[in-house]
């Protein structure tokens, strides 16, 4: 299949999928109790679990999934090929134990089998990705010439954003993007992990992105426990901490003089962070093992 028939093909899966997911999310087949959790969140996924069972006894949403079933195998392939992964991980619940599980995430499209909800923008973002890649295989990027050279000592600067999910907070995704539009317009190139679901867990994976990355951006609005531990993870690798968190949270953890970014709405919160970044892109420039730590 050449790179423009397979553009059409995931256009056509993409657009299935969004479909499907008319509730913006694919809601998991079951829970298990967890001590802490959002008892919210779960009756709001318990809500669209059952209108999506709902929806399921219509025959055009029953074609829609028979479709999706049929295209998905193909549509992992390409997007593999595209070398943007697919795999999400959930980690057993602390105190259990149990091995690690793998999922293909376009399997969980239309049969969530893990215990978190995944947004449907988890889905499309990887779709996205694997065709932006297939049509810069296509018309590739000029050259050009004139560019000046990154120095061998002037790594790549990369950033993780520690945010945990609020399905009350209807800002949420948006606030998301103009951080990474923030960092973007830093020349700051953003990790981000497999969506939500892998946000509400410490994992291997995104400890990883903690090691690589030179800066951290911690929003300690929702007062989740994983991102205070991955805010205080990176601090003691000696990364930069930017801590924000929305105007009238009641934070949970005393962080003593350490500056927090406090917003009322993203387009400030995105002129407040590349502020703070002006005031310290000498020390982000530097290598990570050099950096000191953000005291």
């Amino acid at each position: 299949m050449k790179e423009k028939e397979e553009i059409k093909y995931l256009k056509q899966f993409r657009e299935k999928i969004t479909k499907y997911l008319f509730m913006g999310c694919s809601p998991p087949e079951f829970f298990t109790y967890i001590e802490g959790k959002d008892v919210e969140l779960i009756k709001k996924s318990l809500q669209q679990q059952k209108e999506l069972k709902e929806a399921l006894k219509k025959p055009e949403f029953q074609k829609l999934k028979k479709e999706i079933d049929k295209m998905k195998g193909t549509a992992h392939k390409i997007i593999s090929r595209c070398e943007v992964s697919c795999v999400l991980n959930q980690y057993p619940q602390k105190n259990m134990g149990g091995p690690i599980l793998r999922f293909d995430l376009m399997d969980l499209a239309t049969e969530n089998k893990t215990r978190s909800t995944i947004r449907l923008k988890t889905f499309t973002d990887k779709i996205d990705e694997a065709i932006a890649r297939l049509e810069e295989k296509i018309n590739p990027t000029p050259k050009v010439e004139n560019k000046p050279k990154q120095s061998a000592n002037e790594p790549k600067v990369t950033a993780f954003i520690a945010m945990a999910l609020n399905l009350k907070d209807s800002t949420q995704d948006k606030t998301r993007d103009f951080i990474v539009e923030a960092l973007n317009e830093m020349n700051i190139h953003t990790k981000t992990s497999n969506g939500w679901a892998e946000m509400e867990k410490v994992s291997e994976d995104i400890l990883d992105n903690i090691k690589s990355a030179h800066l951290i951006i911690a929003d300690l609005t929702n007062n989740k426990p994983q991102v205070y531990y991955n805010a205080g993870y990176g601090h003691a690798l000696g990364k930069i901490v930017i801590y924000i968190a929305k105007k009238g949270s009641s934070l949970k953890l005393d962080l003593g003089d350490k500056q927090i970014i406090y917003y009322t709405n993203p387009p400030q919160l995105k002129a407040k962070i590349k502020e703070k970044i002006k005031t310290m892109e000498w020390r982000l420039r530097q290598p990570p093992r050099q950096m000191a730590s953000n005291g």
